[in-house]
């Protein structure tokens, strides 16, 4: 994810068991001189749609900070996700920056 990747909205990694959306971590890397005054933002898509979930890096990012990583508690937009939907990560703010890379990891909840 990142650097150029521009997979279509729809295509993601299926989930493989009815789940509920808990938290979003994100680390990003900027480039070498790079700063920002701006948040960092990626929304979660379920089976091509987006859901307004977003796992946000706050502003004031440089290339030389320690800290370009952060948890989003996401529970109150209450995103379930059923056996085989599918979940994908799009960019919707860069902070006006060059982001040379990021990962994302999602946290769910299984429902019984």
């Amino acid at each position: 994810f990142g650097n150029g990747d521009d997979t279509p909205a729809a295509h993601g990694i299926p989930i493989a068991f009815k789940s509920k959306l808990l938290k979003i971590s994100v680390n990003v890397e900027l480039g070498g001189g790079a700063t920002t005054t701006e948040d960092v933002e990626i929304e979660v898509y379920k089976n091509g749609s987006a859901t307004g979930a977003k796992g946000i890096v706050t502003s004031g990012l440089a290339d030389t900070d320690t800290k370009k990583s952060q948890v989003t508690d996401v529970t109150s937009s209450n995103i379930t996700f059923d056996e085989n939907d599918i979940i994908n990560f799009r960019t919707v703010k860069d902070g006006n920056s060059t982001t040379t890379s990021a990962r994302v990891a999602a946290w769910f909840q299984t429902i019984l």
